[in-house]
């Protein structure tokens, strides 16, 4: 719920630069935007691999 939230407030930011903020400000966010997207991703795989760490430290 709250990644749809963040997705349509992020789409209407984006509309409203590009008609009125212009199109550099436009492709800024959307390089913060790919920025924001590469930490995430970063953090959840470095989650599963703790968590999968755990796993075979409780099998043993």
């Amino acid at each position: 719920m709250v990644i749809l939230m963040v997705m349509s407030v992020s789409v209407e930011i984006g509309r409203w630069l590009w008609f009125n903020g212009g199109r550099l400000p436009f492709h800024l966010l959307a390089v913060v935007a790919g920025v924001i997207v590469v930490f995430t991703l970063a953090g959840l795989l470095n989650r599963v691999r703790q968590h999968q760490a755990a796993e075979l430290a409780e099998e043993r």
